[in-house]
């Protein structure tokens, strides 16, 4: 844990956490727990080369879980904002397959908690391909 991580309140870690399960949910190709986190009716909004593509969260999963490669995706100095019960992290990340870097970019994640756990009721991302060039954050 990085010293940032470590000086962040509960409800931030426990933010944080949530985005962390659906990433190892999504490494490990577990579509019930990725339904448990995913709202079904949130959105996720993709940029990819000036080109904006929409898909509902409910369908990922079945997409996500699609394939046999090791797909991981890494975070870095994530921006966490907690009020109430709606939460929202604006973080770098980079998304390796095989262990190649295959894309790199921001994900904007939104949580609303429900029932005492945070769950992801939206997602907007851009991404560029290939590898993050050096000393670019």
């Amino acid at each position: 844990m990085s010293s940032a991580e470590a000086a962040l309140g509960a409800e931030e870690k426990a933010v944080l956490a949530t985005l962390s399960a659906l990433f190892d949910a999504i490494t490990n190709r577990d579509k019930p727990v990725m339904r448990e986190i995913l709202m079904p009716d949130g959105g996720l909004t993709h940029v990819r080369d000036g080109q904006v593509s929409h898909f509902r969260l409910e369908d990922l999963p079945d997409r996500w879980a699609e394939g046999t490669s090791h797909q991981e995706e890494r975070i870095h100095q994530p921006l966490i904002r907690v009020d109430e019960d709606i939460a929202v992290v604006w973080v770098a990340y980079d998304f390796f397959v095989d262990g190649e870097a295959r894309h790199w970019g921001t994900n904007i994640v939104s949580f609303v908690k429900q029932d005492g756990h945070w769950r992801i009721s939206g997602v907007t991302d851009n991404g560029r391909a290939g590898a993050r060039p050096a000393g670019h954050h």
